[in-house]
């Protein structure tokens, strides 16, 4: 349910701001639907949205949240898994990654 999906999306939140706060750096696998609950992860932490997607039929549409807000966001790293291996998606947010260790 919608509700369901927002109370562990701030779960998860409220458990990365805990470990942040301590030091920690965090990299976080979530299905995040709503752009409200993404954009408060941006709005604190230095942070890297993936969008990953693909126009593959793969038979588990039906497990998807409807109501997905694909981001629009230019500094959101898109990947289509159908296009691209595991590894070489891997290779992307690890390039990514790299990058924003050495601005940091």
């Amino acid at each position: 349910s919608k509700k369901g999906r927002i109370k562990n999306i701030s779960t998860a939140i409220s458990i990365i701001r805990f470990l942040v706060n301590k030091n920690y750096l965090c990299i976080v696998s979530i299905v995040a639907p709503y752009k409200f609950l993404r954009d408060e992860l941006k709005n604190e932490f230095p942070f890297l949205e993936v969008y990953l997607h693909t126009s593959e039929i793969r038979g588990r549409e039906d497990y998807f949240a409807k109501d997905y807000e694909i981001p629009t966001d230019s500094n959101t790293l898109s990947i289509d898994t159908g296009k691209l291996t595991i590894k070489e998606s891997t290779d992307e947010i690890l390039n990514v990654y790299r990058k924003m260790a050495t601005l940091a």
